[in-house]
């Protein structure tokens, strides 16, 4: 008797977990960031317009820092960033 209640206490609550995890996952709403995020690993695809390999280019004036330029000279991504 012990055994079968014990069964029906864990079918119970594997159902009832079962049924919260779907809830929870059933809809995901996507914030504004994890959107621009996406949006930007999709531009990083092989044949997007910037690719590698990078070059560090001093920046125009004393103290301004450097830049990363990409060359386009093959098909890995390159992020290129501004002065600093």
């Amino acid at each position: 008797m012990k055994k079968l209640f014990l069964a029906a206490v864990l079918t119970v609550a594997t159902a009832i977990g079962g049924y919260h995890y779907h809830n929870a996952n059933k809809s995901q709403n996507l914030s504004e960031i994890a959107k621009t995020n996406i949006e930007a690993l999709a531009d990083l695809t092989p044949g997007s317009s910037e690719t590698g390999p990078g070059k560090i280019v001093d920046c125009a004036g004393w103290g301004t820092g450097s830049r990363k330029e990409c060359l386009c000279e093959n098909e890995h991504p390159c992020i290129a960033t501004q002065c600093q």
